[in-house]
């Protein structure tokens, strides 16, 4: 979310919600769009066609539809909508669908990995994802001080900006993952523990 969870609080204080409100908006939120990670697997299993599971094509378009999110909360931002509907409403949204898109993610390195490298994959998996998050959150702030010279939403508007161009650039990677892939891991049986 290019570091959109450090930059939320600190925009509900400038739009007059104050420091604490702002911090538990953004809590709440946390707390929901866990919830909608946890239900991920079965909704996505009953969309599709044939009940098939996640694959490249499910991480692509979900990547699409994300990077829509805040590339529209950014123009409700240009174009004079409230800063409190514009942000709440889009970061709802956005939730929404950054859930989906975060479980099918989970989903996909077990699936693609070797039985005898998931810890491996899924290790670079959340360091990668670490790497991200540090690199979007010092971004966001680079961006939002700059912004922020141009007026008071400019510095948002920026980040939201950056966050749907990234998101833009991973739905294009996610064209290269394999379709129709069936899982390659295989379930751990207890004599593969050993004695």
């Amino acid at each position: 979310m290019c570091g959109l969870s450090s930059r939320c609080p600190s925009f509900c204080e400038r739009a007059r919600l104050g420091f604490l409100a702002g911090r538990r908006f953004y809590g709440r939120l946390d707390d929901r769009l866990r919830l909608c990670t946890g239900a991920t697997p079965g909704l996505i299993r009953r969309q599709a066609a044939g009940a098939r599971e996640p694959d490249g094509r499910t991480a692509t378009l979900l990547a699409f539809v994300l990077a829509a999110f805040p590339a529209a909360i950014a123009l409700a931002l240009m174009n004079g909508i409230a800063p409190e509907l514009a942000v709440v409403g889009g970061l709802l949204a956005f939730g929404v669908v950054f859930a989906l898109n975060s479980a099918v993610h989970s989903y996909l390195i077990l699936a693609y990995t070797d039985s005898d490298k998931v810890a491996m994959n899924v290790g670079f998996y959340y360091m990668a994802n670490a790497m991200g998050r540090l690199a979007g959150t010092v971004l966001s702030g680079l961006l939002y001080q700059v912004g922020i010279q141009y007026g008071a939403k400019s510095g948002l508007v920026a980040c939201l900006w950056m966050s749907a161009a990234f998101v833009l650039i991973t739905g294009m990677i996610s064209l290269l993952l394999p379709r129709n892939a069936l899982p390659q891991t295989r379930p751990i049986a207890l004599s593969d523990l050993g004695e």
